[in-house]
């Protein structure tokens, strides 16, 4: 969680929220009149809301601190503040009024009361349910309490704001409804539609009427679509996450409590601890995203309230109603839930399945509203009484804070437990937060404003913004055309830009000299009326104040003054600032032809001369422009940053006429073909293996799940006698994964050879290589782990720079089918996923990858020895995907790696593929901005070297 100052302090419905305290300026809200309680620099503050109810469901009023026993991981917590709020806004909502040329990221805020979201989620919802969300949300809309402040989402691949908070119910009416901006029912490629589901259960009744098929190929087939739900699962996780995060960063600046109706089908992932989660457990990106996301929320003050926009469901022969368990039953124990983000649901009778996949979302929902203090519906029909419910509940709440006594930050769950002394109630508040410093971690991204400055998010607010635009160019930006002679083509408009952020207490740090020093950095990014960035700039500003400037500074705001001069066709606007000490962010996007002319003039407000006032620290080492060093980029290095895939580096290896690493060549005797067209080299440099910083690694895996017994004893010995050749010295840093039935095991990297092959021989040589199985359920099952293994490989190695030479020892996973012909288009489609995928991810990770088959060979993967070697041709589209485009052989060949037939002499064989390492040309170009989303590019690099073998990677998707 991140630790904030009081200045902005954001509180929590039944949440968590932190905050550092500056004991001179700065009080805690009194737990008894009149007496404010004084916290030194550096406190941490966490503060709850709680919803207390009675019996039969009625908010109790009137309750005290003492009426509350807080602990914190089993330690007693002193209460420091207490706050009851019980009444609905005061006033109805407004839109802020400001001056001509001044916009914010500020909205309209309540003295008291909470505020509300609805979430309309088209992600993970098919059409039919959202319609039927939808004429329920204009129901509770035409009988909606005016003055009711609501706000509006949807979610698709991205999030959107449909309308900002409104006590009007015809404003949100319009907004819902409206043809280009509003809400309608659509889908995604991430979600099977129930067509899918259909299709899928009669291929299956059309496998069982045949009498000719082959033993498990009805397993294989469920299998399979197991396969593809863990895919589009995993997909739904980090969109949603992704959604979360810039949601809570838009709601971060109202003070008051917020509750989220989120109306979905399904719910892909959970927030916080639970021994069952394995993607909350590890140290994975995914899992810092989860923790992140939580936090994130928590210092935003939102309370989930999941609605199944399924509605009753009742399964067919059965006369059950399907549902999670009902709200206020559930269990304490995390442990106990089914969770369909972490467990793959199958059975063989598909109302069966249907009926688990609902109790687990079920069990998922349950799970979210009870750690953030809401409460679930999980199974009516009358979504609108569960949105009326759902603003009601949330509207009276307690807000409590305390100061943890562990003052640790070091990223574990801390459990909350608050009781009542009058045990009959019911209290729903967040039940814990992870003590977690993003800034310190780096943020939730590596660079998180980039990603927030993209056009049509919502504003984020963890920093109030105040941004003044001053122009005189007789420019129209209504029409982009510019008066007298002069055509627009030619013409730029320049923009002065007065930018107020308030910052807070802990956004600085103290010098040796008592000024009071920090960093922000500011981000512009310029687009046209199509969405495409036509320019960007960035500086980094480092601020110092003086004690007296520096209180002024936490009352009003840090004024700061650039220059931006956008192109005659740019319609829109994104700003942002990043303060880099706590990683909170703030953006404002402004629409361009709003902006009337008006005389440009000096910064209207006057700095003290320096020290005092910012100085400025160029990010990318330019020359300093404009008044505050703003650093200008075109839109190539602007989409970039927003976009790294467009930056594609190449691996290349060449070889002369007899095989030998041609050394020696310049940039120039090299050209890049991308589709077919010559693409200019970007940076161009040859390596040399044994001097190279960071080392190229190498990573042995040892397949035993895929091998026969002979195979495994072969390559035991063969990789053995390579690694203790030359006494064990090893040239560069080398690490085995062994993959078994069990799942994979990746040791430490190495030079020390003899250590690994000490390693080595304490894996005992399986007795039963084949516990899987047999027949096209366990070809399937052997696939999907072998695949699962390399892609979690290339997560781990992605994690780490510099070029990995992945090198499979085995016969690779088993193929499954012979044509296209015999594959259905579901198939297809799935396939072609999964290949988008794995090829991502290898090459993000810059790993090339290699085939070393051991001498024997199982009768059903023999076959994958020459077959692989028809399926070589690029995968355009998914009607051309198939099982075999997912070949080790084929990934090897595309990655630029080397495929080798079987030997005796394992040893030369390894030997063969790490010589690839020590002598090698990196090259980089950039990629075309206008694809669509999956399209494929042919790669080719040629050398102008006679009879020369040029290897590297031969293809890519244009990823989003």
């Amino acid at each position: 969680m991140r630790w904030s100052d009081c200045t902005l302090c954001l509180g929590l419905g039944c949440f968590v929220s932190f905050f550092t305290i500056s004991a001179e300026a700065q009080t805690a809200s009194p737990v008894r009149q009149n007496q404010p309680t004084t916290l030194t620099v550096n406190t941490k503050l966490v503060v709850v809301d709680i919803v207390v109810t009675d019996s039969a469901g009625n908010p109790v009023r009137g309750l005290h601190p003492e009426d509350f026993h807080l602990t914190e991981d089993g330690q007693v917590q002193s209460i420091l503040s207490f706050e009851e709020s019980n009444a609905p806004p005061k006033t109805p909502l407004a839109p802020l009024k400001l001056p001509q040329n001044v916009f914010s990221n500020l909205q309209p805020l309540v003295d008291n009361g909470a505020m509300n979201v609805m979430l309309v989620d088209a992600l993970n919802t098919p059409a039919a349910d959202q319609s039927f969300v939808l004429q329920q949300l204009n129901s509770y809309l035409k009988k909606m309490v005016p003055g009711t402040p609501l706000a509006v989402f949807s979610l698709g691949t991205t999030l959107r704001l449909v309308q900002g908070f409104t006590g009007d119910a015809a404003t949100l009416m319009a907004a819902l409804e409206d043809e280009k901006t509003g809400v309608l029912p659509k889908t995604t490629h991430l979600s099977d539609s129930p067509q899918d589901e259909v299709e899928d259960q009669e291929h299956i009744g059309m496998m069982r009427q045949m009498r000719s098929i082959l033993p498990g190929s009805i397993e294989g087939m469920q299998s399979k679509e197991a396969i593809t739900q863990g895919y589009q699962d995993t997909q739904r996780v980090k969109i949603t996450l992704q959604a979360l995060q810039v949601l809570a960063r838009y709601l971060a600046q109202i003070p008051t409590r917020k509750n989220l109706v989120w109306f979905a089908s399904t719910f892909p992932v959970t927030l916080f601890a639970d021994k069952s989660a394995r993607s909350n457990s590890d140290g994975s990106e995914l899992s810092f995203e989860i923790k992140s996301t939580s936090d994130l929320l928590a210092d935003s003050r939102v309370a989930i309230y999941p609605v199944g926009a399924r509605g009753v469901e009742i399964l067919s022969g059965s006369g059950d109603q399907i549902g999670g368990t009902a709200p206020g039953q559930a269990s304490d124990d995390a442990t106990a839930l089914n969770l369909p983000s972490q467990q793959t649901i199958t059975s063989e009778n598909a109302t069966s399945r249907q009926g688990n996949m609902r109790v687990a979302s079920g069990a998922t929902m349950e799970a979210l509203a009870r750690e953030t203090g809401g409460e679930a519906v999980v199974s009516t029909n009358d979504l609108t009484g569960a949105l009326a419910h759902a603003i009601a509940d949330g509207s009276h709440y307690y807000a409590i804070s305390y100061a943890p006594t562990d003052t640790a930050v070091d990223g574990k769950f801390r459990r909350i437990e608050i009781r009542a002394s009058e045990r009959k109630y019911k209290l729903a508040c967040r039940r814990g937060y992870y003590a977690l410093d993003t800034a310190q971690e780096g943020g939730l991204t590596k660079d998180p404003l980039v990603s927030l400055l993209q056009r049509g998010l919502p504003n984020s607010t963890e920093i109030p913004l105040r941004v003044y635009l001053q122009t005189d160019s007789d420019i129209d930006p209504a029409s982009g055309v510019a008066g007298g002679s002069i055509t627009a083509s030619n013409r730029k408009a320049s923009y002065g830009i007065e930018l107020n952020a308030r910052l807070g207490a802990n956004s600085f740090h103290l010098a040796p000299n008592g000024d009071h020093a920090g960093e922000i950095r500011v981000e512009m990014i310029g687009y046209d009326r199509q969405g495409k960035v036509v320019k960007s700039a960035a500086s980094a500003m480092v601020l110092n104040f003086d004690p007296a400037r520096y209180a002024s500074i936490l009352r009003a705001g840090t004024v700061e003054h650039v220059d931006f001069d956008l192109p005659s066709e740019a319609d829109s606007m994104t700003l942002g600032v990043l303060d880099t000490q706590t990683g909170k962010t703030g953006t404002v996007e402004i629409s361009l032809r709003s902006v009337k002319p008006i005389q440009r003039i000096e910064s209207s407000v006057k700095q003290p001369a320096a020290p005092q006032t910012a100085t400025v620290a160029s990010s990318i080492g330019q020359a300093d422009k404009g008044r505050i060093g703003l650093i200008e980029r075109g839109p190539e290095l602007a989409e970039q940053m927003r976009k790294s895939e467009h930056h594609i580096s190449l691996d290349v290896e060449v070889t002369d006429f007899a095989g030998r690493p041609a050394r020696g060549l310049k940039q120039s005797e090299f050209t890049v073909l991308d589709n077919g067209k010559q693409q200019a080299i970007s940076s161009f440099r040859e390596i040399d293996g044994k001097a190279a910083s960071p080392p190229v690694e190498v990573v042995l895996v040892f397949d035993t799940m895929n091998a026969s017994f002979q195979d495994v004893v072969i390559a035991r010995q063969g990789v053995e006698k390579f690694l203790r050749q030359d006494s064990g010295h090893l040239s560069i840093p080398l690490s085995i994964a062994f993959l078994t039935e069990r799942g994979a095991k990746l040791n430490n990297p190495s030079k020390d050879g003899n250590a690994l092959a000490d390693d080595l021989e304490k894996l005992q040589t399986p007795m039963h290589v084949h516990g899987i199985a047999q027949g096209i359920s366990g070809a399937i099952e052997r696939q999907q782990k072998s695949i699962d293994a390399l892609h979690t490989l290339a997560t781990i190695e992605a994690q780490k720079p510099g070029r990995k030479l992945v090198i499979w020892v085995g016969p690779g996973w088993p193929l499954l089918s012979r044509s296209t012909a015999g594959t259905s288009e579901l198939d297809r489609r799935r396939y072609f996923e999964w290949l988008v995928d794995l090829t991502t991810s290898l090459r993000k990770a810059h790993i090339t990858l290699y085939s070393v088959t051991p001498l024997n060979l199982m009768p059903d993967t023999a076959q994958n020895a020459f077959l692989y070697q028809s399926y070589l041709k690029g995968v355009e589209s998914p009607q051309q995907a198939d099982s075999q485009n997912l070949a080790l052989q084929v990934l090897a060949t595309h990655s630029g790696g080397q495929v080798l037939s079987k030997s005796a002499n394992l040893s030369a064989q390894l030997t063969r593929c790490i010589a690839d390492a020590n002598s090698y040309y990196e090259i980089s170009f950039e990629a075309s901005d206008t694809d669509q989303v999956l399209a494929y590019h042919a790669l080719a690099v040629k050398a102008d070297l006679a009879k020369a073998e040029v290897r590297t990677l031969t293809s890519y998707y244009a990823i989003p």
